[in-house]
């Protein structure tokens, strides 16, 4: 599973990087924790503002600021093995 985190262009493109990155990883770690899923198969990226998710057409139009997901793997995979 790849978790994508990104930001709008708002602040530096560095900054912005690292925003994304971190946002993918809290997603991250509420699909662990929360979910259960098993962190061994969740991949994160973030991409900044390098791969726009909209365009912006004015500045106060309201910003995307949010973190994708995208798997291919069905439920049952996704959970932790169960201990003895």
């Amino acid at each position: 599973m790849l978790i994508e985190g990104y930001t709008d262009s708002k602040g530096s493109p560095n900054r912005n990087l690292e925003l994304s990155k971190r946002r993918a990883e809290a997603v991250k770690d509420w699909l662990v924790t929360k979910k259960g899923i098993a962190e061994a198969i969740i991949t994160t990226r973030g991409l900044g503002e390098t791969k726009p998710v909209a365009r912006m057409r004015t500045l106060t139009v309201a910003t995307t600021r949010k973190a994708d997901s995208r798997t291919g793997a069905s439920r049952s995979r996704l959970k932790k093995p169960e201990r003895d």
